[in-house]
């Protein structure tokens, strides 16, 4: 296979998977990462962005999150996964948080309306923020190794 030097070779993370082009895809996946983006900078900063969570669950999301605020459980940083886009209208992403003591991942659900995309649904457990995390003991072998250029 030669090496196609018009793809773009993307990080991946352990548990998340590849992570999220932040510069292409479709103008649906860039709405939906700016929501996801400023959502998570927002965390990492103790700031609730209620006005990108979907208008019926603001208040029970806000609710739930506020917990996690109140206890200065919030990440200081965080990777996104690859958007996936359901039935046009609906979109999941895998997300990485980190603090400096625990680390945790999850899915963030959002839903277009017709103004834009927002968040309906938060899948994480912030809890694991703060606790001690413990590398897992296992080596890491990647599918594949080495380059090829050119086919050669």
């Amino acid at each position: 296979m030669p090496f196609n030097l018009n793809s773009r070779h993307l990080p991946e993370d352990f548990e998340i998977g590849p992570l999220q082009d932040l510069r292409s895809g479709s103008r649906a996946e860039r709405k939906i990462v700016q929501v996801v983006d400023r959502f998570c900078l927002g965390l990492t900063r103790a700031k609730l962005e209620t006005e990108l969570i979907e208008g019926p669950k603001r208040v029970i999301l806000s609710n739930a999150l506020t917990h996690y605020l109140t206890r200065s459980i919030m990440p200081d940083a965080y990777r996104i996964g690859t958007v996936t886009v359901k039935n046009g209208t609906e979109a999941v992403v895998p997300v990485r948080l980190f603090s400096n003591t625990g680390i945790t991942e999850g899915h963030i659900y959002l839903v277009e309306t017709a103004e834009s995309w927002f968040i309906s649904d938060l899948q994480i457990n912030f809890q694991e923020l703060s606790e001690q995390y413990v590398p897992r003991d296992e080596k890491y072998t990647p599918p594949y190794h080495g380059w090829r250029l050119n086919g050669y």
